[in-house]
């Protein structure tokens, strides 16, 4: 068998293969992309032993895993960027991968370029994600003013861009991990037609 050709063994070192040929093994664990020459067995878990000994005990199916998790946590700081810049659920899919992908195909190399290719940017996708996000970030509000025995909560309508009445709800409570006051959105929700002027309403 030749050395230098990727061999499914290599992934209990955490190395995988990729697309050019013959492959450079790239490490799931630093990202870091060695040498071609280095594709032998004695050489691969050298740096595994040497930078990733921690890992020594895991399972194969970890660092297979490994690319899939790191694809998937991109994807949801790609939504949460757009998201926070009031993008549509389209952007991602339309504009920030495909510039992603003409930034590593221009400036890094063929390896980064597949790797940005796992990121899964449909819009469906993305307004799940978004929702998913709203949810964990109420959940740990609610947790958080769990530990709080006092919280202030303060309702207010403003009217968006399109002209349509939105209420929101924010809070404010004492974070214990933060040691400090903090003021959150609780929620936002379109009002109906029949608009309600409630301006702003504070509940202690």
């Amino acid at each position: 068998m030749n050395d230098r050709y990727y061999n499914e063994s290599y992934i209990k070192y955490g190395f995988v293969s990729n697309l050019c040929d013959p492959p450079p093994p790239l490490c799931v664990i630093c990202n870091q992309t060695l040498s071609k020459s280095s594709m032998k067995s004695p050489l691969l878990h050298r740096h595994f032993v040497t930078n990733h000994g921690e890992f020594k005990d895991k399972p194969a199916e970890f660092f297979k895993s490994k690319p899939e998790n790191v694809a998937l946590e991109t994807s949801y700081e790609l939504v949460s960027l757009a998201a926070k810049n009031q993008a549509s659920y389209t952007a991602v899919e339309s504009l920030v991968v495909p510039g992603a992908l003409i930034t590593t195909h221009k400036m890094l190399d063929k390896i980064s370029e597949n790797a940005m290719k796992a990121i899964v940017s449909a819009d469906t996708t993305v307004r799940r994600r978004i929702h998913d996000m709203a949810k964990d970030v109420v959940e740990q509000i609610t947790e958080n003013i769990k530990f709080d025995e006092k919280f202030a909560i303060q309702i207010y309508e403003s009217v968006a861009l399109s002209d349509e009445a939105e209420l929101f709800v924010y809070i404010r409570y004492f974070g214990v991990k933060k040691g400090a006051i903090v003021d959150e959105i609780l929620g936002c929700k379109q009002l109906p037609e029949e608009k309600i002027f409630l301006k702003s309403l504070t509940i202690l």
